[in-house]
């Protein structure tokens, strides 16, 4: 007869089941596929960009040129506007991957004319609205016009939104305003006569990856414009919304931001 003590067996180690393990190791994949899809966005974006600089200083001399042929003056407007789209598109790219890994952001400065940022902007925009015998009206009333902010990220959201307005416009006018709102901001609307926004497609407006078979509102560009231009607006304090009464009756997008008078006076 044994006397001396008998240790019981170690429990066994409880281990997850393997569907578990499998769907831990399938969301593994997926997130490393994603980064990778992300890092190689950035990486296209970049290289992509590099042979646009030379292209755009070539035609910004060609356009400073007295010598330059009167008949050429159409021919070198257009290319430069096409090499300006082109580096647009791929700027949206890049910040395309931005916004999906969270790392969108932006360069703030003090003292940004946001009055100023709209009507150079509508003047750019003109001759696309011009071509589609559009009305451009603008009404800029708000005493508030200054804030802190990215300049250039601000600039691409207002001709983002300028951009729709006229590609989902065929005729009519295409009203912009900018007052002051509530709680010291600035409002910008923008509002189109154009093909308007069913609830589908409301719902799916400012996702970074929208559907493609809305029947109101077809992708321009590579359709992640307004999801862009939205983040732009909360990093700013602020925000974009859309409103519409459905498919054919227009559309008016409202870009709300914090803002001061211009000038300060004397209280």
């Amino acid at each position: 007869m044994t006397t001396g003590s008998r240790k019981d067996p170690a429990p066994p180690v409880a281990s997850a089941p393997a569907p578990a393990r499998r769907g831990e190791d399938t969301v593994a994949s997926l997130r490393a596929e994603l980064d990778a899809r992300d890092q190689f966005l950035d990486l296209a974006g970049h290289q992509l960009r590099t042979p646009l600089t030379p292209a755009t200083m070539l035609v910004h001399l060609m356009q400073a040129d007295p010598g330059l042929p009167e008949h050429l003056h159409e021919h070198v407007r257009m290319l430069r506007e096409n090499i300006e789209r082109e580096a647009e598109l791929i700027d949206e790219l890049v910040d395309l991957g931005r916004l999906s890994r969270g790392k969108l952001s932006i360069v703030s400065e003090s003292g940004v004319a946001l009055d100023t940022l709209l009507e150079n902007t509508v003047a750019a925009v003109k001759s696309d609205a011009d071509a589609k015998r559009l009305r451009l009206t603008t009404s800029l009333t708000a005493t508030r016009t200054r804030l802190a902010g990215d300049a250039t990220r601000l600039g691409r959201l207002l001709r983002t939104v300028l951009n729709n307005a006229i590609v989902h416009s065929v005729a009519g006018a295409i009203d912009i305003t900018m007052v002051d709102g509530h709680d010291g901001t600035a409002v910008i609307a923008v509002a189109d006569q154009g093909s308007g926004i069913s609830e589908t497609d409301m719902s799916e407006l400012f996702s970074p990856f929208p559907p493609r078979t809305g029947p109101s509102r077809k992708a321009t560009s590579i359709g992640a414009g307004l999801a862009i231009g939205a983040a732009v607006a909360r990093l700013h304090g602020g925000s974009l919304t859309a409103n519409s009464a459905g498919v054919g009756r227009g559309a008016i997008f409202t870009l709300t931001l914090p803002a001061r008078p211009a000038v300060v006076l004397p209280g």
